[in-house]
């Protein structure tokens, strides 16, 4: 009552399963990028860890992909 119910989540998912998926559904090369949450929780913020490190992935990638 009152509540959302069980949420759906990808943080549930094996990795094995999330790949084939990919493979199946994008016609193209893929590489999977994942980090270790401090919490999975509903709703919940991104730690300050994690905003870093995202950041500084987003800086990385942009530059390989400039050339």
């Amino acid at each position: 009552e009152g509540t959302l119910g069980e949420a759906v989540s990808t943080h549930g998912l094996p990795l094995k399963f999330v790949t084939q998926y990919m493979k199946t559904f994008i016609k193209a090369d893929f590489v999977l990028i994942g980090c270790q949450p401090g919490s999975t929780g509903l709703f919940e913020e991104p730690s300050e860890l994690i905003r870093e490190r995202a950041g500084r992935l987003a800086e990385l990638l942009a530059k390989i992909l400039e050339g």
